[in-house]
């Protein structure tokens, strides 16, 4: 097994208080990215979105279940996946960067792959699909609702 990372950028105009708001709230992610479905298993501290919450994604038969490790409004949020993809020990960094009026999102992220499953793979699944597009989704979200 093979340690994998990776960092994925995007830019809004929107004010990191705003994308935040987006982003800390599972529940809010159906609405703006292709998540069918979020809920919450256990609220956090502080309620319901902070460290220990666990956040139910997924709809049907394929869930993924993640608990938020670190919670710092508006500007740093961290989660690791407990479940639901064949990927051990994958954990996510998200920073919120103010720049002039707007944000830098930069969302990093570490696993290990599973044996006999391709590490190089699931890192360009994670990165370039699955994190690129909530990083861009969010990113556009918290645009369209400050205007």
């Amino acid at each position: 097994m093979g340690s994998k990372s990776f960092l994925v950028v995007a830019n809004s105009s929107a004010s990191p208080e705003r994308v935040w708001e987006l982003l800390a709230d599972a529940t809010s992610w159906p609405r703006w990215s292709r998540v069918p479905a979020a809920r919450y298993k256990r609220e956090g501290e502080p309620a319901p979105h902070g460290v220990g919450a666990i956040r139910d994604f997924g709809a049907g038969p394929v869930h993924s279940f993640e608990e938020v490790i670190l919670f710092d409004p508006p500007r740093h949020f961290a989660y690791q996946l407990l479940s639901g993809l064949p990927i051990d020990g994958y954990c996510a960094d998200v920073q919120l960067i103010p720049v002039g009026s707007g944000t830098r999102i930069e969302w990093a992220g570490t696993f290990d792959a599973r044996p006999g499953f391709l590490g190089s793979f699931w890192k360009f699944v994670l990165a370039r699909i699955l994190i690129r597009g909530l990083a861009n989704s969010l990113s556009k979200a918290a645009e369209s609702s400050e205007s």
